[in-house]
């Protein structure tokens, strides 16, 4: 698909990431407006998005998701650590998710080049995160699952073809692509915790017990990494903001989805 190559050429040359995988969702797809009750009750369906920008926003069309797997050299890297990231992945973190933005930019201008109408959601004035709810009005981990790319782990991580060591990007467009088909409605198909509790490993890779078995405590998460690795690590790695990535990594999940036997009942989001 041309799309697929213009986004691998574009990525050529920098440092962060290996092979992107792709995935595509219906515009109309059900599963978008069960996120303004899973996610937020202002998450935008992609047809809000398209109305950001267009007066008469098209009512069929694609939701284009991307996943940037991170290099192993940088997951080795984390691996070692225990309570910050390591600087690869600090820079990962910092200018990687700046190699991200270019994509996205791409990815709206591609379909928009080809006379569709064209919007990144992570592009929008209107797109905001709120930090106190720890909540998005576009999650892009939700647009991947939807778009069949994998599933949730207990750490709230996306585990996809590639693991959970990854960025994630989404452009929505009138274009009308083959969908990628979803094989479970299942939010956690893939984590191993969930399906037989033999896992959880992602809960002692935390330093701050962000993660238990009965989930991820997003505020003690956010506050560790604003209060506590960006004051520590920003300066000294050179970047902005570091991420942590510590529960990403050491874990079955880190570099593909986990094995396990038997079938998952589909289950619903939620």
């Amino acid at each position: 698909m041309a799309f697929e190559t213009m986004m691998r050429q574009a990525l050529a040359g920098q440092e962060y990431f290996s092979d992107p995988l792709f995935g595509y969702a219906d515009l109309n797809d059900p599963l978008f407006e069960r996120l303004k009750q899973v996610v937020s009750p202002d998450h935008l369906s992609p047809r809000d998005v398209l109305g950001c920008r267009y007066k008469q926003p098209a009512q069929q069309g694609t939701v284009v998701v991307w996943i940037l797997p991170i290099v192993r050299e940088t997951i080795l890297a984390n691996r070692k650590e225990q309570l910050y990231p390591s600087r690869a992945w600090a820079r990962t973190r910092h200018y990687g998710e700046q190699v991200n933005q270019q994509l996205r930019h791409k990815a709206e201008a591609f379909f928009a080049d080809a006379g569709e109408q064209s919007a990144a959601p992570l592009l929008l004035e209107k797109w905001q995160a709120d930090y106190e709810r720890f909540t998005s009005n576009w999650s892009e981990r939700h647009a991947a699952f939807v778009a069949g790319m994998g599933s949730f782990g207990l750490s709230d991580a996306f585990i996809s073809d590639a693991g959970v060591s990854h960025r994630i990007g989404s452009v929505v467009t009138s274009a009308r692509l083959p969908v990628t088909p979803r094989h479970t409605d299942d939010p956690y198909h893939r984590c191993l915790f969930k399906h037989d509790g033999s896992c959880g490993l992602c809960i002692t890779r935390c330093p701050v017990q962000a993660i238990s078995d009965q989930g991820h405590d997003k505020s003690a998460c956010h506050d560790y990494s604003r209060n506590e690795i960006n004051p520590r690590c920003n300066a000294s790695f050179g970047v902005d903001i570091s991420g942590c990535g510590l529960c990403t990594t050491a874990v079955p999940c880190e570099r593909k989805p986990p094995r396990f036997k038997g079938e998952r009942v589909k289950g619903t989001v939620d």
